[in-house]
């Protein structure tokens, strides 16, 4: 007996594959602090989701963290109190 619902749930397993993929990019950059492996493999993870769960929203997030991976955001670090 097949599951009927399947067409329901797309736009919630969606949002929650979106959610945790951000939310594991995050924890790993934030892991390697803010190293090249962080980023790359933020950049290679939001890649790949992105090609399986067909997301324009991930998609557009990758070219930001392979930037990130390249060196190329603001290394901002010295103002902060920490």
């Amino acid at each position: 007996m097949p599951f009927g619902a399947g067409e329901c749930w797309v736009l919630l397993g969606t949002a929650g594959t979106v959610i945790g993929a951000l939310l594991l990019s995050g924890d790993v950059i934030g892991a390697l602090d803010g190293g090249f492996a962080g980023f790359a493999f933020a950049a290679i993870l939001l890649l790949v989701l992105a090609v399986v769960i067909h997301s324009g929203f991930l998609i557009s997030t990758v070219p930001l963290a392979v930037a990130g991976a390249l060196g190329s955001n603001t290394g901002y670090f010295h103002a902060t109190s920490c």
